[in-house]
């Protein structure tokens, strides 16, 4: 279950067992592609968990990759407007660590669409 994983990463996480929680949000985003139905928000937020997880490591291309992907993946973001710009500031100050730590230029913002009002 990528909810258990996700779980059991919060934990390594809350421990200072970094490597360890960016295995286990690893597993959860498996299981997530295992699934018939894909929950983006869902997914988005294993990626935020396991983004923090390249921030304490170094792991700056990971990081990158991960930062990139939530970007891209047309998730809310949170659950809010204001939320989601919350979140969009945290996931582009992620962005811009990477590629300056990669040596590449910085990016533009990501700007976050607000919700449908469907």
């Amino acid at each position: 279950q990528p909810s258990e994983y996700l779980e059991r990463g919060h934990q390594s996480f809350k421990r200072g067992r970094f490597k360890a929680a960016a295995c286990l949000y690893s597993e959860a985003l498996k299981g997530c592609a295992q699934q018939r139905s894909v929950d983006l928000d869902f997914e988005a937020e294993i990626l935020r968990a396991r983004c923090a997880c390249w921030v304490e490591l170094e792991k700056y291309g990971e990081l990158l990759e991960d930062a990139e992907r939530i970007l891209a993946s047309g998730s809310s973001l949170g659950g809010n407007s204001a939320e989601s710009a919350k979140v969009a500031a945290e996931v582009n100050s992620w962005r811009r660590l990477a590629m300056e730590k990669l040596g590449r230029p910085p990016p533009p913002e990501t700007p976050v669409a607000p919700p449908d009002a469907d």
